[in-house]
């Protein structure tokens, strides 16, 4: 990196000339000219004069060395130590350079290892530069505990799941997505022109051909078998995030899928993260003071609902509301009978592809429900509802808006039936 201006150019020159060694390092040091570089650059100052020093000894030496360093701070270290060793020369001639330059590397490791301690210190008292980004390992596990060895660089990425997907645009490198599952486009738009295929039987001769870098993929592809499987004997890193039962799951999804992504895509997550988190804390302040608790079925699916260990469950929690399947595991079929008999007083339901309020209530022998009986009933907008990412903070205030108008204010969501 060059200096900016002919003036500063020819500061730094005239500060070797004349020996002003404490102008030469603020050159250096200083953090408010476009050619400070931090205690970093007196070391590079100080390892570019020794390259320099080697050029007169072993001038078969210097390419190597110069590669070695590789920084954009050496032009301008160089400069100065290349203008330091002409001015020796120039002034004492060749016969005192040994002795004048010896002097000055003495000088030099003094203030290296001042600067050292002083860096060393800095770090104790203030931690790293606010400015800087902590090195993130890759990752060498997905989410299901499978080995992977992620490639150097990104810039190909296939993402057969919809939720991976939205935590994909949300990095903003869609711009690096070549291949997507079917489902996608109805969640992401512009993706339309992307080419797809079945998340459940994916053609993996055609992605291979994609050559894409990475392939993002869901615990529900896998039913048995591994459709994936060729891709990953073909070498290709093949990533599974199974589907997470808690929001704390969700946000460790997030930064995972961040950390594999790399660069700018760490800080981003963290980003993602304390936001979807505020967002919570805002909802749950509310649901935390709600002493009479509304009893709530939750259909996925007609008929078909969830327990604990659900992050679904866990949102009814967070809103101050009793989920009536509380008691069971998981993602659980349940019956008419049993629905019925708990009485809910609100039903939500995130079935898209039909009219869930209106068939919910039609229902022969529901008539007697509360929340049929009092048009309780509401739609949770399926995509945020159903995949498990940040965007399930749309459907955790849509199901406090329904289960508790009185108490929460929030746009986007549907009108109870008629």
């Amino acid at each position: 990196m060059a200096l900016n201006t002919k003036s500063e150019y020819n500061s730094a020159r005239n500060h070797v000339r004349s020996r002003n060694w404490s102008g030469v390092i603020c050159d250096l040091t200083c953090n408010q000219t476009p050619h400070g570089y931090g205690p970093s650059g007196v070391f590079l100052f100080c390892a570019s004069f020794f390259i320099f020093r080697a050029q007169i000894v072993y001038p078969s030496r210097i390419s190597r060395q110069e590669n070695a360093l590789g920084s954009k701070h050496v032009v301008c270290a160089k400069y100065l130590a290349q203008s330091y060793i002409k001015e020796v020369m120039r002034k004492k001639g060749k016969t005192n350079m040994k002795k004048r330059t010896t002097k000055f590397i003495c000088l030099l490791l003094v203030l290296i290892l001042a600067m050292s301690m002083l860096t060393a210190c800095g770090n104790k008292e203030g931690g790293s530069n606010g400015g800087n980004t902590a090195k993130v390992d890759k990752p060498t596990e997905d989410r299901e505990g499978n080995a992977i060895e992620l490639p150097d660089e990104i810039n190909k990425i296939a993402v057969f799941a919809p939720s991976i997907m939205q935590m994909v645009e949300a990095f903003g490198v869609t711009d690096k997505v070549i291949a997507i599952d079917t489902n996608t486009p109805m969640y992401v738009e512009g993706m339309d022109s992307v080419m797809q295929f079945n998340m459940m039987e994916p053609d993996v001769e055609k992605i291979a051909e994609l050559e894409p870098d990475v392939v993002f993929t869901t615990g529900m592809s896998y039913q048995g078998n591994d459709p994936y499987a060729a891709l990953r004997e073909m070498g290709i890193c093949v990533i599974t995030i199974p589907t997470s039962s808690s929001i704390e799951a969700i946000k460790e999804d997030i930064t995972f899928v961040g950390d594999c992504l790399g660069g700018d895509a760490v800080a981003k997550a963290k980003e993602i993260n304390d936001e979807f988190q505020a967002q919570i804390d805002e909802v749950a302040a509310i649901g935390a003071a709600v002493t009479e608790k509304k009893k709530v079925l939750f259909e996925i699916y007609p008929l078909y609902s969830m327990g604990k260990g659900t992050y679904i469950d866990e949102m009814l929690s967070i809103i101050g509301a009793e989920n009536i399947f509380g008691d069971q595991e998981g993602w659980v079929p349940v019956s008419e009978e049993d629905a019925v008999a708990a009485n809910p007083d609100v039903i939500l339901s995130s079935v898209n592809y039909m009219d869930a309020v209106s068939e919910i209530l039609a229902r022969p022998g529901w008539e007697n429900v509360n929340a049929v009986a009092n048009k309780e009933v509401y739609y949770i907008d399926n995509g945020s509802a159903e995949l498990p990412n940040q965007n399930i903070i749309k459907a955790l205030k849509q199901m406090a808006e329904a289960v508790y108008p009185d108490l929460y204010e929030y746009e986007d969501l549907m009108e109870p039936a008629a």
